[in-house]
């Protein structure tokens, strides 16, 4: 009863969420369809429309080309050019009309087009092959057909009496480079087969208006009767259309039914709009293919639902039954580590295992597991029992625990192996360490006493070695001072040097002077004797002048010897102030010499200097260095006599680890269980408690 109950709520577990996610899903997936759907509909209906729009475009302008290079082909065949002249001439007009009907009526057929009309070179009607028996009248002032008659080729929508609407291409007619008529190729658009081959091309209703009239179209009214002879009264439509000349695409309401529709204009002369084109698809047709898709998305969606509930109920009853099993075994397990399974879960399981699909490959496998951790359960009690000979039964090379417990068991017994081995080699290395510690304290001891004397001496050579670096800094201090000084004096005697120099000079320049004063004495000279002479040539009135002259020649004499003088004087100072400079170079050169050799004294006392200073510092890193071997000394002594208590220790300690050790049973190189050297006991592998795991699931 247990079992059922745990079935069933198994079984609700699977199937409630499964459906509640079926429907969310299924409902998801039809709104997203209808969505999608509706939001499809409304785009493939603008894009109809913009596609049809293009082609439609493109149809009627296709339609402007071939008409034009209809009308252009009859214009320039020789029956056209012969049957004009012939007009022209005034040959036998019922012939010449009757050969171009002739000739008309078979090239429309090949050309596509609805009608032709040809005139003279005054614009005379010839012919209109759509109504024979109007001609004679003139329609040269019109448009398309005055252009022709100049030469030139025009193509237009138009309206006349005889077509309410259509597409007119018009070419002159030539005749050795003379317009002598023209021919116009008309096609009706005003016709129902015209609107209705335009239908079942674009799969859409067709309208062709004259200005606002509709002359032709496939909509009908509710009597069933086409709605031509009526006029648009949308004033949108016909602003943008009629009046702007714009292409315009709507949606509207014609006789109570929604229209996706464009209008474009059709352009007469001078490009102004005579009419309008019409495409529009009903958008109830869309709607009703809408609605139908949807309701049958919804019954795929409903019927897809049932289907996969009862699918999913008879999946979840076949999975209950071995996971109730599976779980409650698992739960034991994994929540006690019981492997004593009940006598039912015993005979599920074994019902499970019989099956051939792959539940019953899960239910063979769960009970190997079992078997498999049981079996390492035991090999893990003899391991922790101190049995290390086991042996570890592993399913393949791929059984990750298996094989790590053999890797584990063989890492163990060598590592036992190597402990055994390195226990004893400690004891003994332990005792000789201790023996070697304390001679290693002994000889630290003596040699830090022999440190101490060596450190006392080091001292004091260090204290008179600073003191001589002291003297020799003050003497290269004061040889600095000295140097200076003599700089000093140098320079100063190099500035006296120099002022002797510029007096020397001055003294030139006195010469030249005093050189100068004499010439002009001696010219004056010169003058006072001319005065002299004139004055005498003048007689009684050349007295005045004479006493002059005497004068101004005695003051000339008197210039001239004094500037003798002084010459004499200035050449007396020349030479002393030479002789001043000489001596003034002769005492700068020996400073000179006297402050190099005090640079090159001031030079050795300060490298004498710095010696003593870098010797003082090397001996006193000496001195700090034999302070440390003697702290290092100090501590080696210490730590030998403290390693020689330690290795003592250790010694007893490893007897004690060689004791432990040696109560493993280990296996030796070939797989044969032995015991350690210096074991005392050994331990037997004990199988009594070994649970019987094959008969709880079976041997799989």
């Amino acid at each position: 009863m247990l079992t059922m109950l745990k079935n069933w709520k198994v079984r609700t577990k699977i199937v409630l969420p499964v459906c509640i996610i079926l429907v969310l899903l299924v409902t998801l997936l039809v709104v997203f369809v209808m969505i999608s759907v509706t939001n499809l509909s409304d785009d493939l209906s603008d894009e109809r429309v913009a596609t049809v729009k293009q082609i439609a475009q493109s149809y009627v302008n296709g339609l402007a080309e071939r008409n034009r290079s209809g009308a252009l082909a009859v214009a320039g065949s020789q029956t056209i050019i012969d049957s004009v002249r012939n007009w022209n001439d005034g040959v036998n007009h019922e012939e010449v009309r009757q050969t171009l009907q002739a000739y008309l009526a078979d090239r429309r057929g090949e050309l596509g087009m609805d009608s032709f009309v040809v005139t003279d070179q005054e614009g005379n009607v010839i012919l209109r092959l759509h109504d024979m028996s109007s001609y004679g009248d003139n329609i040269g002032s019109s448009a398309h057909m005055s252009a022709a008659l100049g030469g030139n080729t025009m193509t237009l929508y138009s309206e006349t009496r005889a077509m309410p609407m259509g597409l007119t291409a018009a070419v002159p007619v030539f005749e050795n480079g003379v317009v002598i008529g023209a021919v116009s190729a008309q096609v009706f658009f005003y016709t129902e087969d015209f609107v209705d081959r335009m239908s079942e091309t674009f799969n859409a209703e067709v309208t062709i208006f004259a200005g606002n009239r509709r002359v032709a179209s496939t909509i009908k009214d509710e009597r069933g009767q086409r709605i031509v002879d009526t006029e648009l009264e949308n004033e949108q439509v016909l602003d943008i259309v009629l009046n702007q000349g714009q292409p315009y695409t709507v949606e509207l309401t014609l006789f109570g039914e929604p229209y996706s529709a464009f209008y474009f204009p059709l352009l007469g002369g001078g490009g102004t709009p005579v009419g309008m084109f019409f495409i529009g698809f009903s958008d109830a047709n869309t709607e009703s293919a809408t609605n139908t898709l949807l309701l049958t998305l919804v019954i795929i969606g409903v019927v897809g639902l049932a289907v996969a509930a009862l699918i999913v109920l008879g999946i979840a009853n076949l999975i209950s039954k071995p996971l109730v099993m599976m779980s409650g075994a698992m739960e034991q397990l994994g929540t006690k580590g019981d492997l004593n399974f009940t006598p039912e879960l015993m005979k599920s399981a074994n019902e499970c295992a019989s099956w051939q699909d792959e539940i019953g490959k899960c239910a063979r496998a769960f009970g190997g597991i079992v078997q498999h951790i049981g079996n390492i359960a035991s090999e893990m009690k003899a391991m922790a029992d101190g049995d290390l000979s086991v042996e570890i039964d592993i399913l393949s090379e791929e059984d990750a625990i298996g094989v790590s417990m053999r890797h584990m068991l063989d890492n163990l017994n060598k590592m036992f192996s190597e402990i055994n081995s390195a226990t004893m080699q400690v004891s003994t290395g332990s005792k000789q360490i201790a023996d070697g510690a304390q001679s290693l304290a002994q000889g630290s001891t003596e040699q830090s006493a022999s440190i101490q004397q060596l450190s006392a001496s080091i001292a004091e050579i260090a204290e008179r070695t600073k003191a001589n670096a002291e003297t020799a800094g003050k003497t290269s201090r004061l040889s600095d001072t000295i140097k200076e000084n003599a700089e000093k004096g140098s320079k100063q005697m190099d500035e006296m040097t120099a002022a002797v120099k510029e007096i020397n000079q001055s003294s030139h320049n006195i010469s030249k002077v005093i050189k100068v004063i004499d010439d002009i004495a001696f010219q004056t000279n010169i003058l006072a004797l001319n005065a002299a002479v004139e004055a005498a040539r003048a007689g009684q009135h050349g007295k005045g002048f004479a006493v002059v002259a005497e004068e101004v020649r005695n003051l000339a004499a008197k210039s001239a010897e004094a500037a003798k003088d002084t010459s004499g004087l200035i050449s007396s100072s020349m030479e002393k102030a030479e002789l001043g400079a000489r001596i003034a170079d002769s005492t700068a050169s020996s400073l000179a010499e006297i402050v190099s050799g005090i640079n090159e004294s001031a030079k050795l006392v300060n490298d004498i200097a710095k010696s003593s200073e870098e010797q003082s510092l090397g001996i006193a890193q000496i001195n700090n260095g034999i302070d440390q071997v003697a702290q290092v000394v100090q501590q080696n002594s210490a730590t030998a006599e403290e390693s020689a208590a330690a290795s003592v220790q250790m010694s007893g300690q490893s007897d004690m680890l060689e004791r432990l050790v040696s109560k493993f049973k280990l296996k030796d190189g070939d797989g044969v269980p032995r015991s350690l050297p210096s074991a005392n006991s050994s331990s037997q592998r004990d199988f009594s408690s070994q649970q019987p795991y094959e008969a709880a699931f079976g041997r799989y």
